[in-house]
């Protein structure tokens, strides 16, 4: 795996200027109202809270395993991603960044991890 990716930022959602839907995820259009790309802004996400956790015990081999992955949602916006560490149902997370899932990858996927109770969202 490699490290994080500057650009573009892990921390950011699609907002549509039309209708005001938020999403994490890149789509074609608004998942609402069908407006395309040019009437969509980012915006950046704090943190967030964990709704959901699992964990993948097998994995091909260039994946981590356990491969933990949390449901969370940061104000209304939904993501699923992978967790360092250990997190559980309403823990606070913030995004570690984006990281390639497997080597050869050229995407990269959000990676989240657990706020320490005290800890600003950037880890200080």
């Amino acid at each position: 795996m490699t490290g994080p990716d500057s650009d573009p930022p892990a921390n950011r959602a699609f907002a549509c200027r039309e209708c005001g839907r938020r999403w994490y995820y890149t789509k074609p259009q608004c998942p609402d109202c069908g407006s395309d790309p040019s009437a969509h802004g980012t915006e950046t996400l704090g943190e967030g809270d964990v709704r959901a956790v699992t964990r993948a015990e097998v994995t091909p081999g260039d994946v981590r395993a356990p491969n933990r992955l949390a449901l969370a949602e940061f104000d209304g916006v939904r993501v699923i991603a992978q967790v360092d560490g250990g997190a559980a149902v309403n823990d606070r997370v913030a995004f570690a960044g984006a990281f390639r899932l497997r080597s050869g990858d050229d995407e990269r996927q959000p990676r989240l991890r657990v706020i320490e109770h005290g800890e600003s969202p950037d880890g200080g």
